[in-house]
Parts: structure tokens; sequence; C-alpha cells
């Protein structure tokens, strides 16, 4: 049918041309008496308007996949520019250090929303930036004092990675919880509405999505993994990789 109107396009602007002073070449005047100008002219005009209709919906679809994929990109390159700074600032001044940004919210009676961290076991063990740097790792969770003490971070302002990462439920969270191939992957969930009193332990919501469960005093790593430990397997839910994806992949 696409064929049929666009011969009659054709045809139409045939039957203009030789209205024109100029006298049109005589296979195009033989095309265009196939049927009457105003059918013509009707068809050409559906033509075009569905082409356009297709081209429209089309770019829609284009837009939304594009949007999410920039959704994700932007989450992952606040997330990376986080662990830059941290690296900087550890960095012994040889890098320019960048002005503090504040922290969106810090929370010491309960959860504000429902969170995730995705753990390699059932056990939580936060890495120390230093034992990392000797190993040639970049990754880390916290930084030990000179004590080789875990200190809490009571300011105002993001000043580094100093506690066990969290993530509320988005596309990002999903991307690391189908990237983590390990096979003894689990996933603790905190519901909203967790309760830290007596806990000895504050809840930052550092930066972008990123929340950060962290000590309220000096305490060593060993008993800070303990704390944490206990705190999540007794007030969260242990989920293996399969059980997370099948109850909220589908909801990403």
């Amino acid at each position: 049918m696409a064929s049929s109107l666009r011969s009659g396009c054709t045809a139409a602007r045939a039957v203009a041309a030789a209205a024109s002073p100029l006298r049109a070449p005589l296979p195009l005047l033989r095309a265009a008496s196939i049927s009457s100008p105003t059918l013509l002219s009707r068809a050409c005009i559906h033509s075009t308007s569905a082409q356009r209709f297709s081209d429209a919906e089309g770019q829609e679809d284009r837009g939304q996949q594009r949007r999410k994929s920039n959704w994700a990109n932007r989450r992952r390159q606040d997330n990376r520019g986080g662990d830059r700074r941290q690296q900087n600032n550890q960095g012994g001044g040889e890098r320019q250090r960048r002005e503090p940004a504040p922290l969106i919210g810090r929370y010491t009676d309960s959860f504000p929303v429902e969170l995730f961290r995705v753990n390699g076991g059932d056990r939580i063990f936060l890495r120390d930036y230093h034992k990392q740097r000797s190993l040639g790792r970049n990754g880390f969770d916290i930084t030990l004092g000179e004590d080789q003490l875990v200190h809490p971070r009571p300011g105002a302002d993001y000043s580094g990675r100093n506690g066990l990462s969290m993530r509320p439920l988005n596309p990002v969270l999903t991307e690391n919880v189908e990237r983590f191939n390990s096979p003894s992957a689990r996933i603790f969930r905190l519901p909203e509405g967790t309760s830290l009193e007596g806990s000895g332990l504050v809840l930052l919501h550092e930066h972008t999505d990123h929340y950060s469960l962290q000590t309220t005093e000096s305490v060593t790593l060993e008993e800070l993994n303990q704390r944490l430990t206990d705190f999540c397997t007794k007030v969260g839910e242990l989920l293996t990789k399969e059980e997370w994806l099948e109850r909220y992949a589908s909801q990403q």
C-alpha cells in the first residue's frame, strides 16, 4: 500500500506541474491520468501524516530508553566522583582537594527508606583503605585512624567513605546485583522505619542515592564488622541473588 501511495503522490505533483505555464513531460501526464487530482492529493497527505506519526512514536521510545540510560550513567558518574574525592583526600595533598559537599541527611532514630546492602556472604567485612592499597586494590569502605580505630564522622559535610554502603531500590542497585557474580552473593534488606536506637550506629545519606551505615563511637574494625553483622541479621532480611532478582528485578 505504501508503494501505491508514493505513486499517487508522484502523480499529484505531476498534475500540479501540468497546470503551470511550463508543459510537463508526457510520461508524467499519463501517470497523472490514473486518478483524480483530489484523490491523489488526499492520498499523499494521508501517507505523509502516517509516516510522521510512526516517526514520532519511534522517537518517543528511543527518548525513554535514552532517559533511563542517562539516569543510570549519572548515578555511576556521581558515585565514581565520590570515590575519587576520597582517594584524593588520602593522597597526601598530591592532588588539589575539592570543596566538601554537605550531607543530604543524617538519621539517628530510624531508616527513612527501605535500603539494601549487596554483600559477599552473610557476614559484614569492611575493607580498610591502607590495607587495600598495599594489596594493589582500589576498592575500600573505611579508613583507619593512626590509632588503628574506626572513628565517627560527626561533621555536616561528606568526607569520604566510612562505613557500610547501602542503596534504595533503583536501576543502579539492580545493575549492581546482576553484575555481582560471586556464588556467595547475599543481599541484606532493611525496611523503612528500621530503628537505630541503642545500636551504636548512624545512617548518613552521603550523596545521590548512596547511604552509609556508620559507627557513632571509636571502635576497632573487627568490632564494627561484628556490630554491623549483628544489626543487619537481627533487623533485616537476608536474600540470595536469585531470590532478590525474582522479587525485585521486575519492579525496575
